[in-house]
């Protein structure tokens, strides 16, 4: 068995952008540090990301952990937990910056996502907004 393959959307206007990633499952495989937003696929300013707001729903028998890439260890971003039934709505506009930046500068700098618990029909989906540099 494998993970399912994700269904990514990413749309960006000079800086400014947002991505859409869906994933359902068919088995209990998890997934591990899938890219949500690749920094470095962007148009134009592709070099960090600013998250402005950030949506995630899954099912109740999942849990996910958004982080930032990071070669010694990612940074979280948001959890999921397990049994959570209601999106998590998150709006990061009124940080100091303006939004979630982050603290490292090794590895990428992707949105990653991972999974755990996943069982068959449970469901996930991701909608960022952003800001590219």
């Amino acid at each position: 068995m494998a993970a399912p393959t994700p269904v990514t959307n990413t749309k960006q206007s000079s800086k400014h952008g947002w991505t859409a990633w869906s994933a359902v499952w068919t088995d209990t495989t998890n997934i591990t540090d899938s890219v949500v937003v690749d920094v470095s696929a962007l148009a134009t300013y592709n070099t960090s990301l600013k998250i402005k707001k950030l949506t995630v729903y899954g099912s109740a028998g999942i849990s996910v952990r958004l982080e930032f890439d990071d070669d010694s260890a990612d940074e979280l971003v948001a959890y999921y937990p397990l049994g959570v039934t209601s999106p998590l709505v998150l709006d990061f506009t009124n940080l100091t910056d303006g939004g979630l930046t982050r603290s490292g500068s090794g590895g990428t700098g992707d949105l990653v996502v991972t999974t755990l618990s996943a069982a068959a029909a449970d469901e996930v989906f991701i909608f960022v907004e952003w800001m590219a540099n």
